[in-house]
């Protein structure tokens, strides 16, 4: 009776001798809710076209945030380095692990550096043609700064607009379905049973017209589709990359209403019957929903034409003398010669120009061809096979009478041997 009782009282102790297990939901709803505040932050902070190194005071600007021997990272270094991101990056720097990854990234780089110094690299070739290069690219990237989009007027982007109105229209645009049969009987009888059935129910005009297709036409490619031959303007162009429309189906669809079925006509596949099933009227964009797009558009020109009057200045004031002998002499030593031939010139093939370039290139056999009257090896090697169309009209070949040793009677057989002992 005992027994039993002592067993519930030992598992009772042992079950609250174990440790409590972590939990795990818990867990996650706080690292869900880490994420969400994150998020928040990040949604709450507006992000403007602005450099965030122009807001920056000249005292915050030289505060330290990391030491590296005698260099330093200061709040300017890191804002600039963000900036630098783009707009649509700066956003992910307003949570604090992504700044501490970034100060990190900036302080490994700043000892490569250093690294690269040592090694004498800070004067290679190929470094001192990129630290040019990017200078150069700041130089103008400061430049073109200076003009912006208020100094491109209204009147000149409409008058933009006006000149060319063609870029900002769309042309008018249809869709149709076509069912196609080989014989024009056939073709004015499924017409026929056509508009039958649309009377009945006009409203299911186009549902009834792929019905159709589905049941009676003969052309494999178009019935997969129902007949559809999509959206495609007055020339033939499709959207997209369908295949253009037949240019007697193109005539058909710009001829008929909406909804409406044409007279059988002839195309590549056979008799053809066509339904209109939309259209896009044509459309000009107005000038207030492209005035910005032009704006840019014209503010990149001016900074095009700026900054080439601006280099074009300064190789004029500058004192500029080119060596023509030592071009010419840069022209050989760069023009690719024979190895075999010593410092001859190799000449390009020229590619053929006009009637020329559309004649086929004959492919290159990749044996040398067999003299006439020399059978080719591998013809040696195969069998004579007689055709059936050769035995017509012969008698067939009895397999005894080509045995290798002819059949010979008793005598004969007696007369040789006799022959043989004597």
């Amino acid at each position: 009776m005992w027994r039993p009782l002592l067993t519930v009282l030992v598992l009772l102790t042992c079950a609250g001798c174990k440790p409590e297990k972590p939990d795990v939901i818990e867990a996650r709803r706080e690292a869900a809710q880490g994420r969400l505040a994150g998020a928040e932050l990040v949604s709450k902070q507006v992000v403007t076209q602005e450099k965030l190194s122009n807001r920056l005071a000249k005292e915050q600007e030289d505060i330290v945030v990391a030491k590296i021997g005698e260099k330093v990272v200061t709040v300017g270094d890191v804002v600039r380095h963000i900036d630098n991101e783009g707009v649509e990056t700066r956003s992910l720097y307003m949570i604090p692990q992504n700044r501490r990854d970034l100060v990190n990234q900036m302080i490994e780089k700043e000892l490569m550096v250093a690294e690269a110094e040592k090694a004498g690299l800070g004067r290679h070739p190929v470094v001192q043609h990129a630290w040019k290069k990017a200078m150069v690219l700041e130089y103008l990237r400061k430049f073109g700064s200076q003009m912006t989009i208020a100094d491109v007027s209204d009147e000149s982007a409409k008058a933009y607009y006006e000149a060319n109105k063609a870029r900002y229209q769309t042309q008018e645009k249809r869709r149709a379905s076509v069912l196609i049969v080989g014989l024009k009987a056939e073709s004015k009888r499924i017409r026929g049973e056509l508009m039958k059935a649309i009377e009945e129910s006009p409203v299911q005009a186009r549902q009834i017209f792929a019905d159709f297709v589905k049941r009676y036409t003969e052309h494999e490619s178009t019935k997969l589709v129902n007949g559809n031959l999509g959206w495609f303007d007055v020339e033939g162009n499709p959207e997209g990359r369908r295949i253009p429309p037949e240019a007697g189906s193109v005539s058909q669809a710009f001829a008929l209403t909406e909804n409406a079925i044409s007279e059988s006509y002839v195309s590549e596949g056979g008799h053809t019957l066509l339904q209109l099933t939309g259209i896009r009227p044509q459309k000009t964009r107005a000038f207030e929903d492209v005035k910005m797009d032009i704006k840019l558009a014209l503010l990149t020109a001016e900074k095009s034409t700026a900054i080439k009057k601006m280099i074009g200045d300064i190789v004029a004031k500058a004192k500029v003398t080119v060596d023509e002998a030592a071009l010419e002499a840069l022209g050989k030593a760069i023009t690719p010669t024979d190895p075999g031939a010593g410092s001859q010139k190799v000449t390009p093939t020229p590619k053929p120009i006009g009637e020329a370039a559309q004649k086929p290139i004959e492919p290159t056999p990749r044996t040398a061809p067999t003299p006439r009257g020399v059978p080719h090896p591998m013809l040696l090697k195969r069998p004579t096979v007689t055709s059936p169309k050769t035995l017509r009209g012969k008698k067939p070949i009895n397999p005894s009478n080509h045995s290798k040793t002819p059949a010979l009677s008793r005598d004969e057989i007696r007369e040789k041997m006799g022959a043989k002992d004597k």
